[in-house]
């Protein structure tokens, strides 16, 4: 079930990847003032921990807004054996590229944030619905890393990577509490 699922978003997003750079910036800044509006609701320290992600060539690229906004201390995560850490980022900090493609931190030159410290985490998916169950790449790399997670939980997705239908879920999958696109903003229940 999980399988045609994927199959339908791949296939979204691969007509997502073919649409011009300007749409793509228009829509990824939409996605990112959203996100911004969400954390100011909640946060107006400017103390406030983000967990956000470097994104994939079809995935909505929130890095560049974020890094530009001084109000919030980013995170990134970067693959240490079957789970996710995070680690505090600076502008001088240095990248790799990480066993999936993704740049992450390099753990030498920044320092590790525990997840408990971060208020609200930013998490990529392949699909969402909007019940917030999410659709990962299969690896499940952030359902092991949210499942004691205790923030605040931001799906960021394109609207085409958000599905009318229930997504299959099971026991390990972790639902997000928010999810963003460059058209929608859905607050769970109970949020």
């Amino acid at each position: 079930m999980k399988s045609n699922f994927r199959a339908r978003a791949k296939k979204q997003l691969a007509a997502i990847a073919q649409k011009a750079p300007s749409w793509r910036l228009k829509a990824d800044r939409s996605i990112s003032e959203k996100i911004f509006g969400v954390l100011e609701a909640r946060w107006k320290s400017k103390s406030t921990a983000i967990g956000i992600f470097r994104a994939l060539r079809d995935e909505p690229n929130i890095f560049d807004h974020f890094c530009q906004d001084s109000r919030y201390l980013l995170a990134f995560p970067r693959v240490s054996g079957e789970e996710l850490c995070f680690a505090s980022w600076s502008q001088d900090a240095s990248w790799r590229l990480g066993p999936f493609g993704l740049e992450e931190p390099i753990p030498e030159t920044w320092p590790s944030i525990e997840l408990s410290a971060l208020n609200a985490l930013c998490i990529p998916g392949l699909a969402f619905d909007e019940s917030g169950r999410r659709l990962g790449r299969g690896k499940g790399y952030y359902d092991r890393t949210l499942a004691n997670y205790r923030g605040l939980k931001i799906g960021v997705a394109y609207e085409a990577q958000v599905f009318q239908e229930d997504l299959p879920a099971e026991n390990h999958d972790i639902s997000m509490d928010v999810v963003v696109s460059e058209t929608m903003l859905r607050v769970m229940k109970g949020q």
